[in-house]
């Protein structure tokens, strides 16, 4: 019984709230029939009306102006940098040709480690000397390798990191490590240009990877 009772109240409520959101609406709309007739009737309204319309046309229209000529200015933006970036790459294409094959002296490699961009990119691996000048973002300037350009990079590409311990410069590479760094001179040698042998005080450094396997 008690069910009932809260079931027929809730049904009152519900009706009474219907019936006040109805009355509600019916006085909205008549206000904006009233609204529209003055508006009908009065001259002067009209022409604020009219005065409001222009300038919110005019508002819409400086966005779409404004909104086109940024599009314009990123597009121009978008078209120069690109032409930055393909004469950058031919210069660096030309830098990568630019060396003559022969042995290089570790101590010559660091005047090419890629923060000249008049110079080429050299890089010294497993005994061998590449110019990667072609992979100047990588390598040149703020690339994210460039820890390894102008020098002998072998024993960090053995071990895959940017900078090596102190304590662990002196030990040997691991088998697994010299398997690494032949991996990555086969790399060079498909990708970039073999310029020839890394050496030191003279004499030719060995093929650590190939020396020791």
């Amino acid at each position: 019984m008690r069910d009932v009772h809260l079931a027929a109240l809730f049904f009152l409520l519900l009706t009474l709230a219907i019936s006040i959101v109805t009355f509600i609406l019916a006085h909205i709309i008549s206000l904006c029939q009233t609204a529209v007739q003055k508006i009908k009737d009065s001259p002067q309204v009209q022409r604020v009306c009219a005065v409001f319309a222009a300038v919110l046309v005019a508002a819409v229209l400086r966005i779409i102006w404004r909104h086109r000529k940024l599009q314009q200015r990123l597009q121009a933006e978008s078209e120069e940098l690109l032409r930055h970036r393909l004469a950058q790459q031919a210069h660096f294409d030309a830098l990568a040709h630019s060396m003559s094959e022969r042995s290089y002296d570790e101590a010559e490699l660091a005047a090419y480690n890629g923060t000249d961009t008049d110079k080429p990119i050299l890089l010294g691996c497993d005994g061998s000397v590449f110019n990667v000048s072609e992979g100047y973002s990588f390598y040149g300037a703020g690339g994210c390798y460039q820890a390894l350009a102008g020098r002998d990079a072998s024993r960090l590409l053995a071990k895959g990191v940017l900078e090596e311990n102190p304590e662990e410069a002196e030990a040997p590479l691991t088998v697994s490590e010299q398997h690494v760094l032949a991996d990555w001179r086969q790399h060079y040698l498909q990708k970039y240009v073999f310029l020839g042998a890394l050496t030191t005080s003279g004499r030719p450094l060995a093929h650590t990877s190939s020396a020791q396997l």
